[in-house]
């Protein structure tokens, strides 16, 4: 059928209508293009499982299609029909092909948890397609002013999906800040409307809709993508805002310290006419004689979340629950972080990368966490050796450390932060590798002449040879990756450095040192705002 829109040709005359096909009601029904029916395929028998259902479910539920999400639903049901699970997928390789008594109008009637899974998620679904059609019909204008923005931040490499979604989710991060604070005054007011319970946390769907329902309507999926790359399932008011964050989380300190950690102590301090309310003027006067050193102007407009000029006790309420992390509000501790390096080297040896590998980057991401750092810090502690007197021992000392690394409260640290040497070896030598070579484990297998599986400092000294060879610090790289100190590599010891995206370590430090001159969230501002706090 036409859908009855003529469409315009290279040469400007208007072509037919193209047309839509009804796709079939015991499929979920809809219309699509007969250029996209093109590309339809069959599925599978290796992906007709309950698995498979489910992950295709979970895709168009964070997509633009409602026509795709009915489709995913109904599969999610014929497999759950059928009890398929992955073992029995081959018995259905002709769900479709087989013959049903069913009518059309009962294969479409879903049991009722497929129903109400697919309507829970039509409403997120047609909202992130009308931002989708938003944007693609932005006047150009704004498009010219998005590049402008990012002009100087490194290029995407064409094909790369992941890079390309990762940067969409940097951009959509600053527009989502520049409208919130244009719609709310501050991020902290937009953060309580996202997280209306007040766990400080919220997971992908409830962030998406509740998005939508602030009205934003930039690219959602790329956002949380970026938010949530550590793919944990939530995210926090750190990941959106880490300056106001870094306050709130010193004057939670300041609470604890002061009022034994009770807000009902310090609103009755504040408010000492008792009308329930702390106006601005009122609040900034009566909180730093009770010891807070913060900004006290900037924290009353980020607890007034509604705008309306007075705090009551229930602005306070959430920071009785909080437990921010310790690195939030304590100060870098550089000489700490100068001994537990000489102690880890006296314990593991030269170079320090090794303890990067076998100790804290046990998984070889190339970055780590606070957890990570904390509970290496305690595996060190438990080791029978006697250098033990340089490591940090309580949360708080583990704190100085990891903030003298972790200056803007990123809540990771890269390699590059915790040892620029081997950084600058090891990121060269991945960058070479993979012009030359594709990955370091095709360069691995064709270093290995006699196929033992080792390569020794000679054999990777060869790569140095011929006008294109690498003129890098061949012995560091040979050092940083002999963790076990055996003069010999294994493919299992240099394997993860093929996941290792140096692109992106790249752009993420092209973007603090963009947001530190523009004044965005990790700029000097915030840093001096942070000191105030504690």
């Amino acid at each position: 059928e036409s859908d009855g829109r003529p469409r315009a040709s290279e040469d400007g005359t208007e072509e037919p209508p193209p047309l839509s096909l009804l796709l079939s009601l015991r499929a979920g029904g809809g219309r699509i293009s007969e250029e996209s029916a093109a590309l339809l395929r069959p599925v599978g028998e290796h992906r007709l499982h309950a698995a498979a259902a489910e992950a295709n479910f979970q895709r168009a539920s964070r997509a633009t299609s409602l026509v795709a999400l009915r489709h995913a639903a109904r599969i999610l049901e014929i497999v759950e029909e059928r009890g398929l699970g992955a073992a029995e997928a081959p018995k259905a390789a002709n769900i479709y092909a087989s013959k049903s008594s069913r009518s059309s109008s009962r294969a479409c009637s879903m049991p009722t948890k497929a129903r109400v899974r697919m309507q829970r998620a039509t409403f997120l679904v047609a909202g992130l397609a009308a931002a989708a059609t938003k944007r693609a019909e932005s006047p150009p204008s704004s498009a010219r002013a998005d590049r402008h923005r990012h002009q100087d931040m490194p290029p995407i490499e064409r094909g790369n999906r992941s890079r390309v979604m990762l940067q969409k989710g940097v951009v959509a991060l600053e527009d989502f800040n520049d409208f919130v604070t244009r719609q709310f005054g501050n991020p902290v007011r937009a953060w309580f409307k996202l997280d209306v319970d007040e766990n400080m946390k919220v997971g992908e769907k409830q962030f998406m809709r509740r998005a939508l329902e602030l009205g934003f309507r930039g690219n959602i999926p790329a956002l949380w993508r970026y938010l949530d790359s550590n793919q944990g399932g939530s995210t926090s008011l750190l990941e959106i805002d880490i300056g106001s964050t870094i306050i709130l989380a010193g004057f939670k300190k300041f609470i604890t310290e002061a009022c034994n950690d009770s807000v009902q102590v310090l609103f009755t301090s504040v408010d000492d006419n008792r009308s329930g309310k702390v106006w601005k003027g009122e609040f900034a006067e009566k909180i730093p004689p009770l010891g807070y050193r913060g900004p006290a102007p900037r924290l009353f407009d980020l607890l007034d979340r509604q705008g309306l000029g007075f705090l009551v006790l229930k602005d306070f309420e959430f920071l009785g629950k909080w437990k921010p992390q310790h690195y939030l509000y304590c100060e870098p501790d550089d000489e700490g972080l100068q001994k537990f390096k000489e102690a880890v080297i006296e314990l593991y040896g030269e170079p320090i990368f090794r303890v990067w590998r076998k100790v804290l980057d046990r998984g070889g991401s190339m970055r780590i966490t606070w957890d990570e750092f904390r509970f290496a810090c305690l595996r060190i502690l438990r080791s029978p050796q006697t250098a033990l007197n340089s490591i940090p021992k309580t949360e708080v000392e583990m704190a100085g450390v990891w903030r003298a690394m972790d200056r803007d409260c990123a809540g990771f640290i890269s390699l590059r932060e915790f040892d620029p040497a081997a950084y600058q070896a090891l990121g060269s030598f991945r960058i070479w590798t993979q012009k030359h070579y594709g990955s370091i484990q095709h360069l691995f297998r064709v270093l290995d002449d006699n196929g033992n599986g080792r390569i020794s400092l000679a054999e990777l000294s060869a790569i140095k040879k011929g006008p294109d060879g690498y003129t890098g610090n061949v012995p560091l790289v040979f050092a940083c990756l002999d963790v076990n100190c055996e003069r010999l590599l294994t493919d299992h010891e240099v394997n993860f450095l093929d996941s290792w995206d140096v692109w992106w370590e790249e752009y993420e430090t092209t973007l603090r040192k963009r947001r530190h001159t523009f004044g965005r969230t990790r700029t000097a501002d915030i840093g001096q705002d942070a000191s105030a706090s504690r």
